[in-house]
């Protein structure tokens, strides 16, 4: 499933563009808490590039309020073709990208596009960190990562 193949993953690209980009950047960091090797790219030209470097093993997770982002279907295609498993993030079950990713999450907000922005942040960032805990629960030694990571930064604070 979605835990278990980010777990065993050897890498995980994550994207999101535009309104989804959020959403990409703070689940690229959760990811790199517990120890997770993921790069986040919230722009379409390098995010077709990374997909060309993905392999077997890895991840393309990708955010996508609408799931017909052409940027996204593009790589997550570019992704598919190397091998890598495809994780999507949506809010719609007939989305393009739903029928390209082995695995898709769903968020469940007013499809209206003038108001989607602020209420798919609050739906998807609830499915992401649904999806963190029970990778948190799922990797050996996440405990000892956050506190090693925790260490890492403590000495910027005042």
């Amino acid at each position: 499933g979605v835990c278990s193949s980010i777990a065993g993953a050897r890498r995980v690209l994550v994207t999101g563009l535009a309104g989804s980009s959020p959403l990409a950047i703070g689940f690229d960091y959760l990811l790199s808490r517990i120890g997770v090797s993921s790069s986040v790219v919230p722009e379409g030209y390098t995010l077709a590039i990374r997909a060309a470097l993905l392999d077997p093993g890895d991840v393309f997770f990708a955010i996508s309020f609408s799931g017909a982002t052409k940027d996204i279907l593009a790589a997550a295609a570019i992704a598919k073709g190397r091998g890598a498993t495809v994780i999507s993030l949506t809010n719609f079950r007939n989305a393009p990208l739903v029928e390209q990713a082995d695995f898709s999450l769903f968020t469940a907000t007013d499809p209206d596009p003038v108001y989607s922005e602020i209420s798919i942040n609050i739906a998807g960032h609830m499915v992401l960190e649904i999806v963190f805990q029970r990778l948190y629960e799922m990797r050996p030694g996440s405990s000892e990562v956050v506190a090693r990571t925790f260490r890492a930064i403590s000495d910027r604070r005042l």
